[in-house]
């Protein structure tokens, strides 16, 4: 309801009244025994999701057909040629081709919905639509896979665009922009600002976090007994321990916030902005819960505590207590002892209460915060009384039939009034609802956006930030991602991190993009992120540390404060102990499971179950191990994470961009090559200054190399990092290194040298590796190896790139070995360049003999592609007269399938379709304001004052002058104007009138009365103060004969009547009925005169 609100609103803002139909219930409604109605025809229909789905269509006869089929049939079905959009179009992303079963209901009804409607023109809308590729598998109709393409099916194009990682992403996003399918907008994030706010829990804070950790394991420890105790089988039991533990810890790291936000929040207010605080749970399912075993729904009593629930419900539900004899079952008796005692504890730690219904208390109650979820009830208290009670939400509200859905809007409305400063929205309220500051409303305080809880899915973390950025506002909103420094909580973190970066590579073609802030410091499930756990849990049960890492650094990144006294072999015991806590090995000797062993996900989930220190101790750890495989792999060549930045002193364009692989050219989308000139060298003059500004630590300076290589030695320039003992490096000949070199590995193969000697050894490097590699002379791979020059020539292809993935992966690994490639050449990876003049390029890097080489596969099988289709039985390569060369090499097969594919795709003929005519008829009806009875009378009588102004005069009925004055002096407050002389209103130019005419006085108005009085002869009626009662509609219509001939001539029919005859008057068209003419006849006239008005419109 709230969103076809909004489509509405935004339809009228552009002037257009197209009719939106209320979904097919609306359809019911206008259902009669003869039909549809005329009025529903055609216009808008807005229907849900769920409405999609729905079984059937219900109307007050009967109960016929699926909502698919009444929405198919309102379309026309297979002629349907108008647009279908899919808004939101997120919700349909579970789709599963191949295994319909598996998909959603919504996904599957999309599917359908398309395939069924074969020429509509589909448009997919969201915000947040893809953080995944296979999330595109129900967009049909983009074209980017099937018969005719270069993918055969959505699997093969998910695998080819899986397998480049979020550059090929990157690039989908681009080439769609460019071949006109894709639109994407978002609002600039220039002026909003972003800030990880990271909260130090207090000392008694931390007790309560520790002692919750031991409750957790002295609890599993007793549930192991017990399960021996009673000899039963676990079955799910652990997997809903290890469930609840998460949410209870969840839970708890949103209770230590909240003395933090509600400070954050006061300074804000008092700095005159406005508050919006985003979480996702609202912890009702445990406050139900707790109210239902407590029996306190209909009075006391307190603040319930959603972690207590959590825990306590798990121990009453799940704890093992009957063992199984003779007999039947009974309950252990250790087991019941077990039981009692956990509770009895649980109940001395002083748990926390419920955050939401904390922070709703201290922000000044339900008076002062707006809160928008969808919970039905909540702790309050009322009347000024310090003991909260249980209280509907609805009972905030005088109508309590509206619902939770209405009551947000209510909420929302109160909060952009500014009546209540404070808003707190959970996912039921993160679509469909606008908290900016808009220009509009009375509430335009900057806000302040707290995310307090982060969710799991990137779309809705957009969602929810969306809220309070969007157009039409006055300022950008203020983020705050607030965090403890529990080094676990940053899971929740780190999980919605990676959907984001995917989000803005697939949606604006920059994974900074989705929300303007970069997460990349959260990112820790990668391929890297994986890597590196599986190696720290190997170290850990070695007792060794993983390489490059000292375990001085690990410390006071932790933050242990005594370090003096905490040895690494107490390290060793703690990480051991560690993985026993969180259900990863069975005992300090025991091992990790392979399944878990790369599980990023496991590991932060579980990390919550530890003490505050081992877990900062572990998290440091585990992010040491993350940094030391990046920075290995970058020194491998092998870093891989999506676009890569050409980074270089100076970077030109040589020549103008030349437009290769035209075979294959699809739509208006070519591909380009570009040659780059990158000079990546820093000369002594730069190095001198850098050393003389930054040269702090007495090991910076400038090495030469102890052994000779290819005949010289080599210089850098080094800054020691302390706190991570690494370097960080600067040759002449290729800049600054983008990985740190370890300080034990740098001393051993250089020494430190003074500023003289550097100097010539520096401009030797400098100037000799100007146009060859390091390799010097004899370098086995030649002009194509380019290992440390300083000068070089890099080529990139722009354009349509991806159709061709596959060709051109198969054609570099077919010809890496006649053309000597590196391993780094071997390797597609997509660049992004900034040239010196500014122009910014984002291409594929691709070794320039293999371009040639690709070009004359692709001519030679256009060829054989032609002579395929008269022999359709043979294939690419058995047709073939004369084969490349580069199908001698290699997987030729694999090679030719691609080759065909690309081919299919790229000679594909785009159909184009003519323009439309437009239906000048429908168009103004859009854009006209349709009539109404509220708008028809203000029309007119703006009509008639705008005749006043041209001298006319404002006549009123001399009989009647005792009810056509202004009641009252000028100074009653309820001073109204009654004109009851309709007829000197002429309906006959309406359609000419504005309806927001501000030179119109309302009634009312003192000194509008004043003017009117001017023109009444009558001066005892001018001073008449009683009021009279206002004239009906139809009592209004009735009028003197002959004052309607003195004001207009057109009543032809009328002219044999009396002249003291009374009459009726139709406003529309000036028809004068008979005094004796009943309401029936009269109703059937203005009824038959209103439609042909909205007709001519």
């Amino acid at each position: 309801r709230d969103l076809r609100l909004d489509a509405e609103r935004d339809l009228k803002d552009l002037n257009c009244y197209i009719k939106v139909i209320d979904g097919c219930q609306h359809l019911d409604r206008e259902t009669r025994v003869g039909g549809m109605s005329a009025d529903v025809k055609d216009g808008i229909l807005f229907n849900t999701y769920a409405t999609l789905i729905s079984s059937g269509q219900r109307s007050s006869t009967s109960t016929r057909g699926s909502r698919m089929q009444q929405i198919l049939d309102w379309c026309g079905n297979d002629d349907f040629d108008g647009c279908l959009i899919f808004d939101e179009c997120h919700k349909a992303k579970q789709f599963i081709p191949g295994n319909e079963a598996a998909s959603t209901k919504t996904a599957n009804a999309a599917i359908d919905l398309q395939r069924k409607l074969p020429k509509a023109r589909v448009v997919y809308c969201s915000a947040t639509g893809v953080t995944d590729v296979k999330n595109m598998a129900f967009m049909e109709r983009l074209g980017l896979w099937g018969q005719t393409t270069a993918f055969k099916n959505v699997d093969h194009f998910i695998r080819a665009m899986t397998t480049h990682g979020l550059g090929a992403s990157e690039m989908l996003a681009m080439e769609m922009k460019a071949a006109g399918m894709y639109v994407s907008r978002g609002l600039s994030f220039e002026s909003a600002e972003f800030h990880t706010v990271e909260i130090n829990l207090t000392q008694q804070q931390i007790d309560i976090y520790n002692l919750c950790v031991r409750v957790w394991q002295q609890l599993a420890d007793a549930i192991r007994k017990a399960i021996k105790y009673t000899k039963t089988t676990p079955g799910r039991l652990w997997t809903i321990y290890w469930s609840c533990h998460q949410r209870f810890f969840k839970q708890l790291c949103m209770s230590l916030k909240v003395p933090a936000i509600v400070q954050e929040a006061k300074s804000a207010l008092q700095q005159e902005y406005c508050i919006v605080i985003g979480l996702q749970t609202t912890g009702e399912a445990s406050l139900e819960s707790e109210i239902t075993r407590q029996g306190i729904a209909n009075g006391n009593y307190g603040f319930i505590s959603t972690t207590k629930e959590i825990l306590v419900r798990f121990i009453m539900q799940y704890f093992p207590m009957e063992e199984k004899t003779s007999t039947g079952t009974k309950v252990h008796p250790w087991c019941q002892s077990a039981v009692d005692a956990l509770l009895q504890f649980i109940d001395t730690i002083g748990l926390p209460n419920n955050p939401l219904d904390e922070l709703i208390q201290q922000l000044g109650g339900t008076n002062c915060v707006a809160e928008m979820t969808g919970r039905r009830g909540r702790m309050v208290c009322v009347n000024g009384n310090s003991t909260p009670v249980y209280q509907l939400r609805t009972t905030d509200n005088n109508n309590n039939d509206d619902g939770v859905e209405s009551l947000n809007v209510k909420e929302k409305n109160l909060f952009m009034q500014g009546k209540k400063l404070v808003a707190i929205i959970s996912d039921a309220a993160s679509t469909g609802i606008s908290l900016h500051s808009d220009t509009r409303v009375a509430n335009n305080r900057r806000r302040v956006h707290i995310t307090m809880e982060l969710p799991w899915s990137a779309e809705k973390a957009v969602q929810q930030l969306g809220r309070s950025h969007r157009s039409n506002q006055s300022s950008a909103p203020i983020y705050k991602l607030m965090t403890t420094n529990i080094g676990g909580e940053k899971r929740f973190v780190a999980g919605v991190a990676h959907r984001l970066l995917s989000l803005g590579a697939l949606t604006r073609g920059d994974r900074r993009a989705a929300t303007g802030a970069d997460f990349s410091q959260f990112n820790y499930n990668s391929h890297y992120g994986r890597t590196a756990l599986k190696s720290m849990y190997s170290y850990i049960q070695r007792g060794v540390l993983y390489p490059n890492i000292t375990f001085s650094s690990i410390l006071s990144q932790a933050g242990v404060a005594d370090e003096n006294d905490y040895t690494i072999n107490q390290f060793y015991k703690d990480m051991k102990q560690s993985l026993v806590d969180m259900g990863l090995i069975a005992s300090h000797d025991g091992r990790v499971a392979e399944k878990d062993a790369s599980d990023v996900h496991r590991f932060l989930n579980r990390i919550l179950g530890l003490t505050i220190k081992k877990q900062n101790l572990l998290f440091t750890y585990f992010c040491q191990c993350l940094t030391s495989s990046i920075e290995r792999a970058k020194k491998e060549g092998k870093y891989n994470e999506g676009v890569t930045d050409v980074k270089g002193t100076s970077i030109t364009m040589i020549n103008s961009p030349k437009e290769v692989f035209t075979e294959v050219k699809r739509g208006n989308v070519s591909t380009k090559q570009i040659t780059l000139r990158v000079d990546r060298g820093i000369d002594w003059s730069t190095v001198l200054k850098l050393y003389r500004d930054q040269a702090i630590d007495p090991l910076d300076g400038f090495y030469c190399s102890r052994n000779r290589y290819f005949g010289r030695q080599f210089y850098l320039f080094a800054l020691y990092k302390t706190h991570l003992d690494v370097f960080g490096i600067v040759r002449p000949n290729t800049g600054f290194s983008s990985y740190m070199e370890n300080s034990q590995d740098l001393l051993q193969k250089y020494y430190k040298i003074e500023l003289s000697e550097a100097e010539n050894g520096w401009k030797e490097q400098y100037n000799s590796t100007e146009q060859t590699c390091i390799h010097g002379g004899s370098c086995r791979f030649g002009s194509y190896c380019t290992v440390g020059i300083r000068i070089n020539r890099v080529h990139i292809l722009c354009g349509g790139i991806i159709p061709m993935l596959s060709l051109l992966e198969s054609m570099l690994a077919n010809c890496a070995r006649k053309f000597n490639l590196t391993k780094e050449q071997q390797t597609l990876r997509i660049v992004r360049v900034q040239l010196d003049d500014g122009r910014k390029i984002v291409g594929l890097r691709y070794p320039e003999p293999i371009i040639s080489e690709v070009t004359t596969v692709l001519k030679w099988a256009v060829q054989q592609s032609r002579m395929l289709k008269q022999q359709p039985h043979q294939n690419l390569l058995d047709s073939a007269t004369r084969l490349p060369s580069v199908f001698q090499e290699g997987n030729c097969y694999a090679l030719a399938d691609a080759v065909l594919l690309t081919i299919v795709g790229g000679t594909t003929k785009l159909t184009t379709e003519e323009e439309g005519s437009v239906d000048q008829r429908l168009l103004k009806r859009a854009f006209s304001e349709p009539l109404s009875i509220k708008n028809f009378f203000i029309a007119h009588h703006n009509n008639k004052k705008a005749e006043m102004t041209d001298g006319q005069e404002f006549n009123l009925n001399s009989n009647n002058t005792k009810n056509d004055s202004c009641i009252g002096n000028n100074n009653d407050k309820d001073d109204i104007i009654i004109i009851s002389d309709v007829t000197n209103l002429s309906p006959g130019n309406h359609s000419n009138s504005s309806r927001h005419d501000n030179t119109v006085q309302k009634p009312g108005n003192k000194r509008h009365c004043k003017d009117v009085q001017n023109h009444v002869t009558s001066s005892a009626t001018a001073t008449t103060t009683k009021r009279h009662k206002q004239l009906k509609v139809f009592d209004a219509f009735r009028q003197n004969w002959q004052t309607s001939i003195d004001n207009n001539n057109k009543h032809r029919n009328c002219q044999d009547l009396s002249d003291d005859s009374l009459f009726i008057y139709c406003p529309v068209c000036n028809y004068c009925f008979p005094s004796n003419t009943n309401n029936q006849v009269i109703n059937q006239h203005l009824d038959q005169c209103l439609a042909r008005n909205v007709d001519q419109s």
